[in-house]
């Protein structure tokens, strides 16, 4: 007995030891890309193109750049708005705040594990592989939203899983509150919202209720919602979409691949194995039935080009499905906890396309981060062109990041052509020639097509980001 306590000791010290080594990683890196530095100039009531060393706005402000520099309703910005109010000079403290959303989200997980399957080591395995897992690695330290929703998704999945025996009022009641605060981190999040909707009415339905007590059961539950779902659309939404279409990083287009994603094939499997369930009289677990639910209106959305079915674009379908197929595959059958994590764990490396050690770092750019400041250090130069897509990446270092004490040194901003029109490179903040010595670029940007590139080669042959004059 006192050596199996012992091995489960150390192998719980093992497992934080492995969530600390990848959380440092997560939180270390100085570079914030194109979306991280956007958020973060919005929350300071600025956006991706103001001035350089341009004055902090207040909430208002924050609230005006996320209508017209953001595509979420703005809650995680507010947020971030009073905790760069703490400190704003610091990446580690900055990168804390959607870190902390992923400490809730994987502490979630744990609970869930744990209470499902009443063994303590397989909940920190499991809890361990989020850490593990490149698609909710990458987002942990990530300066977006994107773990707010991660984390009230499975709060929301928690509540229905153990809690929703009965729809009583006070549940339904918390249930609301809860997906009214994370519809403020991301539209997505509004999906699973309609999602989870749809699967309470049907199950009050199923309870046979009066009129009388049906309206009043749903009310406890959509008072809320309502409400704060008519601020988002009145303070937010309403200005970001005046044309009524969908926004652009919402829009699945004409691409067929979308429906041949690991994302839907494996959604629709399990959808398959839930309906065979019903019909054979099989119980199904509210978890289960909640993942068809949201997961038919996910599939109806991107049949009518509204909601894309992708990872990133679906990050509330995403943890979703995999509770849903864990608790299914690994939860439920009898095998040791240490086979389940094991198959689990190669599934994850057969589909993995970010390299382990880099798992949380975020972004792709930080290897130009890192040629710059050798650049810099062992280069003179006069003028520094930074395109579109790295002006508030730069502006950011050199203002409140990682550089901000060698500004002076490195001639930011006199020496730096910022461009601010990505469709006209000629647009920068600083006026001049655009003749410079070094240009930082992005592989997406739209200036390698349009300008003739032959006088410049990539300052390290394995990046297209940094381009020197021959």
């Amino acid at each position: 007995m006192l050596t199996k306590r012992i091995l489960t000791m150390m192998t719980l010290i093992v497992c934080v030891a492995v969530i600390a080594v990848f959380s440092y990683n997560a939180l270390r890196n100085p570079w914030l890309w194109f979306d991280e530095s956007g958020q973060f100039w919005i929350s300071k009531g600025l956006n991706h193109y103001s001035e350089v060393y341009a004055a902090s706005g207040g909430l208002s402000d924050v609230i005006e750049n996320n209508r017209h520099y953001n595509l979420d309703p703005g809650g995680f910005s507010v947020l971030l708005y009073f905790w760069l109010l703490i400190n704003d000079s610091s990446t580690l403290f900055l990168r804390l705040l959607p870190y902390l959303f992923f400490l809730g989200f994987a502490s979630v997980v744990f609970l869930y594990t744990y209470k499902s399957s009443k063994n303590i080591l397989e909940a920190a395995f499991l809890t361990t592989l989020l850490f593990l897992w490149e698609v909710t690695a990458n987002e942990m330290g990530e300066v977006r939203g994107y773990t707010m929703e991660m984390c009230g998704v499975v709060g929301a999945v928690y509540l229905i899983r153990f809690h929703s025996v009965l729809l009583t009022k006070r549940f339904l009641l918390v249930l609301g509150i809860w997906l009214s605060v994370f519809s403020l981190s991301r539209y997505d999040f509004v999906v699973f919202v309609i999602g989870v909707s749809l699967w309470i009415f049907l199950g009050l339905l199923h309870e046979r209720l009066s009129f009388g007590k049906l309206v009043a059961r749903l009310a406890y539950y959509a008072v809320p919602l309502i409400v704060v779902l008519l601020v988002v659309l009145v303070v937010m939404l309403m200005h970001q979409n005046p044309a009524g279409s969908a926004e652009s990083y919402l829009y699945l287009g004409s691409s067929a691949h979308a429906w041949l994603t690991p994302l839907f094939l494996f959604g629709a499997l399990n959808a398959l194995l839930v309906i065979y369930d019903y019909k054979k009289g099989v119980v199904v677990l509210p978890s289960q039935s909640l993942f068809l639910v949201v997961f038919l209106v996910y599939c109806l959305l991107s049949l009518l080009r509204i909601f894309p079915l992708d990872v990133r674009g679906s990050m509330a379908l995403t943890v979703v499905l995999t509770i849903a197929l864990v608790e299914r595959f690994f939860l439920i059958i009898p095998v040791h906890s240490y086979i389940k994590v094991f198959v689990l764990f190669c599934l994850m490396q057969v589909c993995r396309t970010t390299p382990l050690s880099e798992l949380g770092s975020t972004n792709i750019d930080t290897k130009t981060f890192l040629e710059f400041t050798e650049l810099k250090q062992n280069s003179s130069y006069d003028k520094l062109f930074v395109d579109y897509w790295m002006n508030p990446d730069f502006r950011y270092l050199y203002e409140y990041g990682a550089l901000r004490n060698e500004a002076q040194k490195d001639g930011y901003p006199n020496r730096f052509v910022l461009q601010i029109d990505d469709d006209d490179p000629s647009k920068v903040v600083m006026p001049g020639e655009v003749d410079c010595d070094y240009y930082i670029i992005t592989r997406f940007s739209k200036f390698t097509k349009q300008y003739d590139m032959s006088p410049f080669r990539p300052l390290n042959d394995e990046s297209q980001d940094i381009y020197q004059r021959n």
